[in-house]
This record gives C-alpha cells, structure tokens and sequence, in this order.
C-alpha cells in the first residue's frame, strides 16, 4: 500500500492507532486555545485603534478573522479525527464478535463431529437396554419364592387346627375342678415340705456342714 510520502508500513494495532489520533487531538485542542488566545488579544487590539489608527484596527480585525478561520478548520479535523477512532472502536469490536463467533462455529462443529445422530441413538438404545435390565432384576427379586405352595392345601390344614384347638377346649371345659377342701390340704403340705427344709438348711450352716 502507498501513500503521498511512500510507502506504509504494515497498519499497527487498532489500539495503538487509536492512542495516536487521541494524541492528535489534545496537539489539536491545545492549538485551538493558542489560537483563540489570539483571537482575543486582536479583537482587543481593534478596539483600541478604532477611532485613533484605523489601519492599525484592520490589520487587527483581518488578523483575527484568519485566526477565526484557522479554528474553523481545525475544529473539522478534530470531527473527523473523532469519527475515525469510533470508527476504529467500532471495526475493533465488530472484529472481537466475528472472531469470537468463528471460534464458536468451529467449537461447535468439532461437538457434532464427535457426537452424531447415530451414537445418540446407539446410547439412548443402551441407556433403554440397562433400565429394562434393572426392571427385570428388580421383578424377579421381589418375586415370593414360595408361589408354588397350594392355597387351598393350607386352608384346609387352617381348618383342621382350628377344629383341634375347639375340642380341646371343650373337653377342658368338661373336666371337673379339684375341691377347695383338697386344693387347701395341698397348700399346707407344701408349706410344711418348705419349713422342713429351711429348717434342716439352718442346721447344717450351724454345724458347718
């Protein structure tokens, strides 16, 4: 690429074109102040030699209105300075986007050729295989493994103890109870036995036996 003075080099970092204009700028800001000091002291410089040196007064006025013309100027070179930086500002970031959004693409890419439509149905098909797997293993866990025993068979063993214990009562219903008179003699024995031998258990500790 050419220019006016020769040759450019290869375009610097937005970043660092960015600096330089803002540098341009504030050289640019300053000159507008110089200049407008300028404008002020002129404008002063007329007023004085208006009515005693009216050449001096136009020397000063025409003075002023180049100055004036000057800032003019400068003030379009700082709006389009101020329109290349946000436009720089703006390429940059639009640059940040697309890139980042080509890495996105290749990301994305890179996903789908590792994962495609067939390995998804192939895991969802295990995935498939191994719950069921578990359901049947489940089932035959909990399944009772005493299915095969013949309900009508205990029911009617149920009833044939049932009917045994109901004699059984009944015949205990129908035995006679002991007396009281015996049922007392049969205490006073025993009490008697128990004496007897507390009694015969004393003697012996006595004697050290």
């Amino acid at each position: 690429m050419k220019s006016l003075f020769g040759k450019v080099k290869s375009a610097p970092p937005p970043s660092e074109t960015i600096l330089k204009l803002r540098k341009t700028l504030e050289q640019l800001e300053k000159r507008e102040d110089y200049l407008e000091l300028k404008v002020k002291a002129e404008l002063e410089t007329a007023k004085k030699n208006a009515s005693i040196n009216r050449r001096a007064a136009l020397m000063a006025l025409k003075k002023k209105r180049i100055y004036e013309q000057q800032i003019e100027k400068m003030v379009n070179v700082r709006v389009t300075l101020e329109a290349q930086i946000i436009a720089i500002e703006s390429a940059s970031t639009n640059l940040v986007i697309v890139n980042s959004m080509v890495e996105g693409s290749l990301a994305l890419k890179q996903i789908n050729e590792r994962m495609t439509i067939e390995k998804v149905e192939d895991t969802m098909d295990n995935i498939q295989e191994q719950i069921t797997l578990a359901n049947d293993i489940v089932e035959a866990i909990s399944t009772p493994l005493m299915n095969d025993l013949d309900e009508e068979d205990l029911n009617a063993e149920l009833e044939s103890l049932k009917t045994k214990v109901s004699e059984s009562e009944t015949k205990l219903l129908k035995t006679p109870a002991a007396s009281s008179s015996q049922t007392a003699t049969d205490v006073e024995k025993l009490e008697k036995e128990e004496a007897e031998a507390k009694l015969w258990s004393g003697l012996e500790m006595e004697m050290g036996l």
